[in-house]
C-alpha cells in the first residue's frame, strides 16, 4: 500500500483555496439568510393573522357597500318612510349572561308596525367580529322579546332590515347599553 505523505506545498494550497472560496461566499451567504429571515417573519405574520380573527375579520355589512347606489336609494326611502326600532334591554338577564330584549318597530307617528319581518345584525364595536344575527317578526303590537348573547355594555351598533308588506326599510344606528336594566341613548 501506498503510504499517504503530508505535502506541505499542497496544504497551503488547499487552505489557500478554502479562503478564496469562503471570502467569495460572503455575499450570497447574507442574502440566503435575509431570505430566510424575511420568510420566517412571514410565517410568524400568517400564522398570528389566521390565528386572532380580529386581524382578517371585516365589518358586519361591509359587503353592502359594494352595491352602493341601491344601498343609498334604501336609505332615501328608508328616511321618508321614518320608521323606529326601539331597543329596550329588559331588567332580568339568563345564568350566562345572555339578556332578555325588547324590539318594538314604530312608523313615523308612532303607531306600532304589526307582523312586519326584522332582519336584524348587532355587534358590539369592540368585537366587530362577533355578530349576532336574528330573523324576528313583530307582534300585533309591533313588538318582539327576544334573548341575545349581548354580555357586554358599552356601544352596540344595530343594522336591520325591516319588511312589512311590498315596504322595505333600513334601520342603522348606535346604542350604548348599560348593565342589565338599563339603556342610555
Amino acid at each position: 500500500m501506498a503510504e499517504m505523505v503530508n505535502n506541505p506545498d499542497q496544504d497551503a494550497d488547499d487552505r489557500e483555496a478554502f479562503a478564496r472560496l469562503v471570502r467569495g461566499a460572503k455575499w450570497p451567504l447574507i442574502v440566503a439568510g435575509l431570505l430566510g429571515v424575511h420568510v420566517f417573519m412571514m410565517m410568524i405574520s400568517l400564522s398570528t393573522a389566521l390565528t386572532i380573527p380580529a386581524y382578517y375579520a371585516t365589518l358586519p355589512g361591509a359587503e353592502r357597500g359594494m352595491d352602493w347606489d341601491e344601498l343609498a336609494a334604501l336609505r332615501r326611502h328608508s328616511e321618508m318612510l321614518g320608521w323606529s326600532l326601539a331597543m329596550t334591554p329588559l331588567p332580568q338577564t339568563e345564568l350566562n349572561g345572555d339578556r332578555s330584549v325588547r324590539f318594538e318597530l314604530t312608523d313615523r307617528s308612532g303607531a306600532p308596525i304589526p307582523q312586519a319581518l326584522v332582519e336584524l345584525r348587532l355587534y358590539h364595536h369592540a368585537r366587530p367580529q362577533e355578530t349576532i344575527t336574528e330573523q324576528l317578526t313583530t307582534g300585533a303590537d309591533g313588538a318582539v322579546t327576544v334573548v341575545l348573547p349581548m354580555r357586554r355594555t358599552g356601544q352596540w351598533r344595530l343594522d336591520a332590515e325591516v319588511r312589512h308588506g311590498d315596504e322595505v326599510c333600513l334601520i342603522e344606528r348606535d346604542q350604548w347599553l348599560r348593565e342589565p336594566g338599563g339603556v342610555a341613548q
